[in-house]
This record gives C-alpha cells, structure tokens and sequence, in this order.
C-alpha cells in the first residue's frame, strides 16, 4: 500500500460520501438536479438586439425548467464567428422532473420556446448542440458556505491533506472549478 501527503476529491459530495462513509459530511442533504445544455447559433441579423451583458439567471421562486441564458458571442467573442450570436441556454431544476430524460426534440422545442418568450428570438438556428448532464449539479442552498467551511475543517482534523474541488463546493461552472483547483494545488 502506497502512502500520500494529499488527496484532492474532484468529484460530487455524493461519490465523495460513498467512498468516506465514516466522515459525516455537512454536504449529505444537498440537493443534486440533472442538467441540459442546449447551444443556439444564429445570423446576427436573425436575433433581436440584446441588452448589455453576457447573459441573465432565472429566479427559483419561478417553476420554470430554465435556470440561465449565456451569450457566448458576448462572453468569449473568440469562440464565436463574426456575424453570428451563440446563446446557451441551461435547463434543469431538482424540484421538478429530470430534464436529461426528455428526448432531444423535446429539449429544442422547450429551450426554444423560453428564448421566444423572454429574449423574442423566433429565428431558427443554424447550429443545435445539447450537453445534458445527469444528476451533476448541485443545488446550493441559504447556509452553502458555511457548510462547505465545516465540511473542510471537520476533515482537516480528522485527516491532514484531503481537498474537495468541483461543482458541490465552491462555483458551479467549469471557470470556477479550474479557479479552485489552482487555489487548491497552489496552497499545498
């Protein structure tokens, strides 16, 4: 058996408590949803004009499947070609039914049907891409960091040299999760 100074966990605080069963986490009845990804590329003509900014959230007080809209030609204009508007929209929520479950057509016509209502893009797309994710997206609640603090003081005591990075902690977009994982490499 091979011994290390330190383990990092870049993984869900669900596998994190199948592999830990003993550390009782403050993380347990944090709530997970599954994701959709869904990516629209349009003409620029095609697409009414945008309010400044590179996207907006949804409240969760709304029982609306869509949770975000970015706008990727905004956001990281180098990923975009000229001309054209990239908007992802985000979909999924833990308290209603799992948006990975619905078939590709459906996921379209429902995300399609939000940038109509909210944005007034009635356009069709020149490019489609879904990424859907099954129950991978933590649901923070009021108290999140504070649990996350105890989460990384109990294991400190308990086992010197174990880090959690990744969605369940701290950011739930990939940005945040490299940002945490420099942080976390940098101060070992």
């Amino acid at each position: 058996m091979e011994v290390v100074d330190e383990i990092i966990f870049g993984i869900n605080h669900l596998r994190a408590l199948e592999l830990m069963p003993q550390y009782e986490s403050p993380l347990k009845n944090q709530k997970i949803a599954s994701s959709a990804t869904l990516s629209f590329g349009f003409k620029i003509d095609d697409v009414p004009s945008l309010p400044d900014g590179t996207g907006f959230l949804m409240t969760r007080e709304k029982d609306e499947h869509m949770t975000a809209c970015t706008w990727v030609h905004t956001k990281w204009p180098h990923m975009v070609p000229e001309n054209r508007i990239l908007l992802r929209v985000f979909l999924g929520r833990s308290n209603l039914s799992n948006v990975t479950e619905l078939a590709d057509d459906e996921l379209i016509s429902l995300a399609r049907t939000y940038l109509q209502d909210i944005m007034g893009v009635t356009a069709e797309p020149e490019v489609t891409e879904i990424s859907k994710m099954n129950m991978a997206m933590p649901q923070y609640d009021i108290g999140h960091t504070e649990r996350v603090a105890s989460l990384l003081e109990k294991t400190k005591h308990q086992r010197e040299g174990l880090h959690f990075i990744g969605m369940s902690y701290e950011g739930v977009g990939i940005p945040d999760c490299i940002q945490l994982a420099k942080e976390t490499v940098k101060n070992m």
